[in-house]
């Protein structure tokens, strides 16, 4: 995404180098994104009644545990994707 707004493009044999950092830095928006929206999509959908769509609540359910659990569980992989990089 940041590639698209930026304007950037990367030549086709550069593309494999960066493969694993673009997944890691995608999925790493995603779950820090669902740690902190997390509050703000429980109150739509407790009063627009639209779904929660949303890591703490996939990895709730899968695991049975707590909101604060789960939030730890999804930061401790953030802590993980970033190791990769750092």
């Amino acid at each position: 995404m940041g590639r698209w707004a930026l304007g950037v493009s990367i030549p086709r044999h550069e593309k494999e180098v960066v493969s694993e950092i673009e997944w890691n830095i995608g999925v790493h928006v995603c779950i820090v994104n669902d740690i902190f929206s997390w509050a703000k999509e429980l109150i739509d959908e407790a009063e627009l009644g639209i779904d929660i769509v949303n890591a703490v609540a996939i990895v709730m359910h899968w695991d049975n545990v707590d909101v604060a659990t789960a939030q730890a569980k999804l930061a401790a992989q953030v802590l993980e994707i970033e190791a990769k990089h750092y």
